[in-house]
């Protein structure tokens, strides 16, 4: 498999080339697959290859995206504010917290 420095690499590289990469997860892994030739593999065969290490996880992916975003706010997608604002909101109020909704 390739190295956390390469799939950070690919993962950006995404982000930049594809808008949509930066609110789906789903969108962003088919698109790593794509690059390493691997988009139209069978499910048993994909699960095999992340597995022994082949590929990278969709897990590995989502962090690397998640770290990539929040080292940088011009890859963030326009769902990112309103995600991290709703959570914020939620954790205040399990806390007990006033959360002003507006």
């Amino acid at each position: 498999m390739k190295n956390h420095n390469q799939i950070k690499m690919d993962v950006t590289l995404a982000l930049i080339k594809d808008a949509k990469t930066r609110d789906c997860d789903i969108l962003l892994y088919s698109e790593i697959l794509r690059k390493q030739g691997k988009l139209f593999i069978s499910a048993g065969d994909l699960m095999h290859q992340v597995k022994n290490g082949e590929l990278p996880s969709y897990d590995s992916v989502s962090r690397i995206r998640r770290m990539v975003q929040m080292q940088n706010e011009n890859l963030r997608g326009k769902e990112w504010a309103k995600r991290h604002i709703e959570k914020q909101n939620k954790a205040k109020k399990d806390l007990g917290y006033a959360v002003n909704l507006n």
